[in-house]
């Protein structure tokens, strides 16, 4: 819809082209929007600034670098912002490009001065606005083999119309020897008039204030932030919209036909788990039911009663069935959805008390190095992924006004920490093998649930799990042990590191859970486990909606 927008040619901009290529006068110019991110073009209409991507080699598609088509996937319709990752998994893998802003005094752009090599694509990118529609003619100098596209089509004539608002300019440069640079000059049709009024950009939009990334705020680690929907910025794509919402119903679908008469959700390995019981609860709260309220409001109702049936008199909730992986994951898991549903459910009183002996027993059983495990005990190593999930409990009791001791966070904090490394994965337990899928968005969504969001650890390692999602397929990523799993800690930490992270990173997870759903809606995931990863999938799928406080902007 928004290329057939882009696309859209009105009579009176037909008019105006008309006009100008009869060499009538063109009518007065129409004043440039008064956006605060908008440049100016230089007297003579060169354009001096750019958004540039500098190094693809041409081993990445050999067979289009002679041609005038994409020469990587998806080119005519990059709408790229500064800081957006390109890798490829036929790149190497530490070789990961990044769009950075670049500006050329006398709008010469030499991309040997900007790292650029020989047998290699360049790309430069930047919005030209125009308070109307109108023809112009575009001239490239100083190099001989590139590409102009103007949104999205190209090779672009030497005089093409411009839409009124945004329109996006790409110039590819095929450089075989180490030193092409280029000029590109846009005036009125007679090639030697500038247009003073039109601006430069370098973002498809105009960048709202509140779409920043959470480390450009002042860190505090005690921040209180409930959903808003309707003030906050909406971080699901147009373009996903109606594919994303089709996915999330049949996922969701799946799981209420999967719950059981007891209100319990089981898994191949996890009979009756309060576990995946409440991920389920989770799912159906984030596609904004209530218990009791909403299309599968019932279905959430059962679910946590189920959960609330579970409690043991010392504190511990945990199914009559042994739990797959040991009891405290389930816990502290049953603990976040009940802390989610906390103040919805005024039929059930004792719900507050049920939560406080949940974290009492998760601060009874907090190990010597300062983590958890799957059992529930003092002694033994820590993982970090039982422990993340139980900071991000402590966490969201801490914000909804439950004590939680801060040497009890600090000590978690300080084996997160021993987990990390410098450059930026962590390990699953100390003394391990470290990775970055999925213990790296593990470690980050740790930091991130007990609020430090200026840790120094934090953005080498999210950088990291971004670069990682982007570089392999969407196969690679599908066939991935424990995907979902650790995609569903990818998000918590992506979603809360700003929309421009967040918008690559979620449109790539859709075509992978997209590839990956089964006609009845469930995701699968290995080791033969179909219910709790189809509810990690539409958390992620329906984390735009707003409704869950653990995806925070």
């Amino acid at each position: 819809m928004a290329d057939a927008r882009l696309w859209k040619a009105s009579a009176a901009a037909l008019g105006v082209a008309a006009a100008l290529c009869a060499g009538a006068a063109p009518p007065a110019p129409s004043q440039p929007p008064e956006d605060s991110d908008l440049l100016t073009l230089d007297e003579k209409g060169y354009v001096r600034d750019w958004l540039v991507l500098v190094g693809v080699p041409f081993s990445l598609n050999p067979k289009a670098v002679t041609s005038p088509g994409d020469f990587i996937y998806g080119e005519s319709q990059l709408q790229p912002r500064e800081g957006y990752v390109f890798t490829s998994d036929r790149m190497a893998a530490t070789k990961v490009l990044r769009w950075r802003k670049h500006r050329a005094p006398n709008g010469a752009v030499d991309f040997a001065k900007l790292g650029g090599g020989k047998d290699a694509m360049h790309y430069a990118a930047a919005y030209l606005v125009s308070g109307r529609a109108m023809t112009v003619r575009a001239r490239l100098e100083g190099v001989r083999y590139a590409v102009l596209r103007v949104n999205g089509r190209g090779p672009a004539p030497e005089t093409f119309a411009l839409n009124e608002g945004r329109n996006v300019l790409l110039v590819r440069v095929r450089d075989t020897e180490g030193r092409a640079g280029f000029r590109l000059r846009i005036t009125a049709p007679d090639g030697k008039t500038a247009i003073p009024e039109l601006r430069v950009a370098l973002a498809p939009t105009a960048e709202p204030a509140e779409r920043r990334l959470r480390s450009d705020l002042q860190p505090d680690p005690a921040f209180v932030v409930f959903p808003k929907p309707a003030g906050r910025i909406s971080y699901l794509p147009d373009e996903l919209a109606p594919q994303v919402r089709r996915m999330a119903a049949r996922a969701m679908k799946f799981l209420v036909e999967s719950q059981q008469a007891s209100g319990a959700w089981s898994d191949t390995h996890y009979p009756d788990s309060v576990g995946v019981t409440a991920l389920c609860c989770l799912a159906l709260m984030a596609e904004g039911n209530l218990p009791r309220q909403g299309p599968h409001g019932k279905a959430l109702d059962k679910g946590l009663e189920f959960l609330l049936g579970s409690f043991k008199d010392e504190g511990v909730c945990a199914s009559a069935k042994v739990e797959g992986y040991g009891v405290m994951y389930g816990h502290a898991l049953a603990t976040l959805a009940l802390l989610e549903a906390n103040g919805n459910m005024p039929w059930r009183p004792e719900l507050g008390d049920r939560i406080s002996k949940a974290l009492q027993t998760i601060l009874r059983y907090q190990r010597v190095d300062g983590g958890w495990r799957y059992e529930l005990t003092r002694t033994g190593d820590s993982d970090i992924s039982v422990t993340t999930t139980v900071l991000w409990a402590l966490g969201q009791a801490k914000r909804y006004g439950y004590t939680v001791p801060r040497e009890s966070i600090e000590k978690a904090l300080r084996f997160v920490q021993r987990c990390g490394r410098p450059d930026g994965r962590f390990m699953y337990r100390l003394n391990g093998k470290t990775k970055v899928q999925p213990h790296s968005g593990v470690g980050v969504a740790a930091l991130y649930g007990a609020g430090r969001i200026d840790h120094p650890l934090l953005p080498r390692a999210r950088d990291l799990i971004a670069a990682e999602y982007q570089r392999y397929s969407v196969k690679d990523l599908a066939g991935r042990r424990y995907l979902m799993f650790g995609s569903f800690f990818a998000a918590l930490t992506i979603y809360s590191s700003g929309y421009d992270l967040w918008r690559p990173w979620y449109t790539k997870m859709v075509r992978v859970i997209a590839s990956k759903q089964q006609p009845d809606g469930d995701v699968p995931d290995r080791p033969a486990s179909k219910v709790y990863p189809t509810a990690l999938a539409a958390i992620i799928l329906q984390a735009p909606n707003g409704y869950l406080s653990i995806f925070v902007q």
